[in-house]
C-alpha cells in the first residue's frame, strides 16, 4: 500500500495520549568461560502522539505507494473505504465497473461486487460505480452512478438489491440523477447521498427498497453558489461523534459547505464559492472529503492533483499528498477523488487519473538503540525478527555470537556461539554475518569466515554444518567462499546463500549435511556488471508469496538484481551497475535487502549510511533512516547492513559501524 501514515489515538474530540518509553538495556551472557555482564544505558525517550494539527506532528510521507492498479493493470479508482479490519475496498469506476477488496497485508485483490469489464443494469452489474461502504455486518453498499441507484450486497452475496433510486434518472424524491458519494450515520440506520445533478443531498434508510422516497436534507434548488444551494455536490461526510452537521463538497462550486441536516441553509467553510485556483485557500473541482475526530478536514482537490488538510476551524489548506502538478510518479496524483484512512491513519487515495489506489508509509527518523551502543558495542550485521517479535542479531567480529532479545524485554542473551571466542568448532563462529530462525525454533547462522552454514536445533548451543566445508574456502558445489546473507522459502525447506567471492547463489536443503552439493540458481560466471553475472552478492531476499524471483544485492556492483532461480540471466532493478553515488537512484556498497508484501524494496545503502525505500516498480529511492553524512547520533547510521521488520513494521537495522542495533518506530 502506499504508505501515508501516522499513528493517532483518538476518542471523540479529546486526544488520547499514547506514550512510548524506551528504558535501559542490559546484556547478560553466561558461557563456559567466566560470566560477563555488560550494561548498555540508553537515554529514556518518551514519544507522545496527540492532536496533530494542534501539536504540529501530522505528517504523511509525500511519496506514495501503489497498492491497487497502475500500469499495466490500471483501475479507475474513485471512492475508497477501509473497514474496521483494515480491509481496503476500492470502486473501479469505468475500467472494470466493479468493487475490489484487498485484505490487510495481502497483495492480490478480489472482486466483491460487479462483473469485471461488464457494465449493465442487472442486479449483479454496475455502471460507473463511484463510492463504496461496508457496514459492521459485512454488507456492501455501492453508489451505482450511471444506473442512478444505490445497491446493497448482503454479506457474502454478489447479487445486489436497490435501496435508493429506481434506475431512472429523475428529480422525484424516489429518484436520483448521477449520484456520487455517500455517508452513513454511526448506527448505519441511514445513508446520505450526494445527488449530484439534482444539487441536493437525500437521506434514505439502509433497509429501504427501490422506489422509496428519500428525505431532502440539504440543497434541492438549482445549482448556485449561495448558502441555500448546492452546486454539483460530490464528496460528503457525516461524523456525528464530533458534529451533527454534514460536510459537503461542491464540485463545480469549488467549495465545502457545513450543513445541518434539513436546515434551510448551510455555511461555506473552505474555498471561495464559484472561484477556482491553486493557492492554499482555493480549490479546483474538489471531490472526496473526510473528517478526523479532531474536526480536521481532508479534501481531494482533484483539479489541482493534491490532497489538502484543513486544520479544525481554518480555511487555509496544507498539501499533504500530491504537489499541485498532475503526474504519475510516486509524489504526484492525477485527478484524485476518494480518501480513506486505516486504523493507523495510513491514507489511501483513489488516484483516478493514474488508475491506481495510493497510500503511504513512514517511520520515525530517530532511532532507538535496543542492542549494543556505547560502551557495550556489538558488531551487529544481520538481524532477524521471528513470529513472536523476538529479535536476533549477529555480533560479527566483536563477540562472535548471536544475541536474542525477547519482545518487550531489555535483557539480551547469547543463543549461539561462545562469547569473544572465534573458532571453527561446533560451538564457535568466525565472523558470523546473518541469522534466521524457523517456525520450530531452529537457528541458522552464516558463519562467514568459516565458509559454512551452521544449524542449531531448538534450545541447543551445538551447531551442525549443513552447507560448506568448515574452514575451507572453495568454488566446488559443496564449498562456499565467504558467504554473506541468506534467505529461505516459505516452508523452510530450502535456503539460498549469497556466496560472495564465488559470485553466485547456491540453494541447499535445510536438512543437508556438511559437504553436500548445492545447486547454482544465480550467477556463477565470475564477477561483472552484466545481466548474466553477479558482482560480490551480499543481501538476498525471497518472498514467494508475492514473487518467485530472488532479489539480490551486488555489493561491489552497486546494484540490485531480480533473478528467477535457475535462469541464466536477470534484470537490474535498482542502481546503475558498477556506478557508485549518493543520489536517489544510486547506491554505494549496498548490503542488506528486504521486501514487504507490496513489493516495496528496502536496501541498506552501507557506504551512504542510510536505508532506502524503493516503492514497487520504482528505481528512485527515499531515505527512511540515516543520512549520507553518517554518524553515531540517534538519527544517524554508520555502515548499516542488516534490515528486519517486526509484526507492526517497526524497522531494525544492524548499524555495524556504530556497534548497535537501531529500532525505528513505524509512525
Amino acid at each position: 500500500m502506499v504508505l501515508f501514515h501516522i499513528e493517532l489515538t483518538t476518542s471523540s474530540t479529546t486526544a488520547t495520549v499514547t506514550t512510548t518509553t524506551i528504558t535501559t538495556t542490559t546484556i547478560t551472557t553466561t558461557t563456559t568461560t567466566p560470566t560477563t555482564t555488560t550494561a548498555t544505558t540508553t537515554t529514556t525517550t518518551t514519544t507522545t502522539i496527540v492532536n496533530p494539527c494542534v501539536f504540529g506532528n501530522l505528517l504523511w510521507n509525500t511519496t506514495g505507494i501503489t497498492v491497487l492498479g497502475e500500469l499495466p493493470s490500471t483501475i479507475a479508482a474513485s471512492g475508497v473505504f477501509v473497514d474496521s479490519n483494515d480491509t481496503l475496498y476500492a470502486v473501479d469506476e469505468n475500467k472494470n465497473h466493479v468493487v475490489w477488496q484487498l485484505l490487510k497485508d495481502e497483495v492480490t485483490p478480489t472482486v466483491v461486487a460487479g462483473i469485471p469489464e461488464t457494465l449493465g443494469s442487472g442486479n449483479t452489474h454496475l455502471q460507473n460505480p463511484n463510492d463504496v461502504y461496508v457496514d459492521r455486518y459485512g454488507n456492501i453498499y455501492v453508489v451505482d452512478s450511471y444506473n442512478h441507484r444505490i445497491q446493497k450486497f448482503s454479506s457474502g452475496s454478489n447479487v445486489g438489491e436497490t435501496i435508493a433510486g429506481n434506475g431512472i434518472a429523475g428529480s422525484a424524491l424516489n429518484q436520483l440523477n448521477n449520484p456520487r458519494y455517500f455517508t452513513f450515520d454511526s448506527t448505519e440506520a441511514y445513508l446520505y447521498v450526494s445527488d449530484s445533478n439534482n444539487h441536493r443531498v437525500l437521506r434514505f434508510a439502509t433497509n429501504s427498497t427501490s422506489g422509496t422516497d428519500g428525505i431532502l436534507v440539504s440543497g434541492g434548488a438549482e445549482a448556485n453558489d449561495t448558502t441555500t444551494s448546492l452546486n454539483y455536490p460530490w464528496g460528503i461526510h457525516y461524523l456525528p461523534s464530533v458534529s451533527n452537521d454534514l460536510f459537503i463538497v461542491n464540485n463545480r462550486g469549488e467549495s465545502v459547505m457545513r450543513w445541518t441536516p434539513s436546515a434551510a441553509a448551510g455555511d461555506f467553510v473552505i474555498g471561495t464559492p464559484g472561484v477556482n485556483g491553486s493557492n492554499s485557500t482555493l480549490l479546483y473541482y474538489p471531490t472526496g472529503i473526510k473528517l478526523d475526530s479532531y474536526m480536521n478536514i481532508y479534501v481531494a482537490d482533484s483539479g489541482n492533483g493534491r490532497i489538502q488538510l484543513y486544520c479544525a476551524g481554518t480555511n487555509t489548506g496544507v498539501t499533504i499528498a500530491g504537489n499541485g502538478t498532475s503526474g504519475n510518479d510516486a509524489i504526484q496524483l492525477s485527478g484524485p477523488r476518494g480518501i480513506a484512512f486505516d486504523s493507523s491513519m495510513n491514507m489511501y487515495i483513489g488516484d483516478t487519473g493514474n488508475g491506481r489506489v495510493f497510500g503511504n508509509l513512514l517511520w520515525n527518523t530517530t532511532g532507538i538503540t535496543v542492542l549494543g551502543g556505547f560502551p557495550s558495542y556489538i558488531a551487529a550485521s544481520g538481524v532477524f525478527v521471528d513470529l513472536n517479535d523476538t529479535l536476533y542479531a549477529v555480533d560479527e567480529n566483536r563477540n562472535f555470537v548471536v544475541w536474542k532479545l525477547m519482545k518487550d524485554d531489555v535483557n539480551a542473551t547469547v543463543v549461539a556461539g561462545t562469547l569473544r571466542s572465534a573458532g571453527t568448532s561446533n560451538t564457535t563462529f568466525h565472523n558470523p554475518n546473518d541469522v534466521y530462525v524457523d517456525r520450530y525454533g531452529n537457528i541458522y547462522v552464516v558463519d562467514t569466515n568459516n565458509h559454512r552454514i551452521q544449524k542449531f536445533s531448538s534450545e541447543s548451543n551445538i551447531g551442525e554444518t549443513i552447507a560448506g566445508l568448515t574452514g575451507i574456502a572453495g568454488s566446488a558445489l559443496n564449498q562456499l567462499d565467504t558467504p554473506r546473507y541468506f534467505t529461505f522459502d516459505l516452508t523452510d525447506t530450502y535456503m539460498y546463500v549469497s556466496d560472495f567471492y564465488n559470485h553466485r547463489i547456491l540453494r541447499f536443503s535445510t536438512n543437508s549435511t556438511s559437504g553436500t552439493d548445492g545447486t547454482v540458481v544465480a550467477g556463477g560466471n565470475g564477477n561483472s556488471d552484466t545481466t548474466t553475472s553477479l558482482n560480490h552478492p551480499w543481501g538476498i531476499h525471497y518472498l514467494p508469496s508475492i514473487s518467485n524471483d530472488l532479489f539480490i544485492v551486488n555489493n561491489i556492483g552497486q546494484s540490485v538484481m531480480r533473478w528467477a532461480p535457475g535462469a541464466t540471466a536477470a534484470i537490474f532493478i535498482i542502481g546503475t551497475p558498477g556506478t557508485t553515488g549518493s543520489t536517489s537512484t544510486l547506491l554505494s556498497t549496498p548490503s542488506g535487502i528486504k521486501l514487504d508484501s507490496h513489493m516495496n524494496i528496502y536496501v541498506a545503502d552501507r557506504d551512504n549510511n542510510r536505508v532506502m525505500l524503493f516503492c514497487a516498480n520504482s528505481n528512485v529511492g527515499i531515505t527512511i533512516a540515516g543520512d549520507v553524512s553518517g554518524g553515531s547520533g540517534p538519527t544517524q547510521l554508520r555502515g548499516p547492513r542488516g534490515i528486519a521488520f517486526d509484526s507492526e513494521m517497526n524497522m531494525y537495522i544492524g548499524d555495524t559501524g556504530n556497534g548497535r542495533v537501531q529500532k525505528f518506530m513505524k509512525l
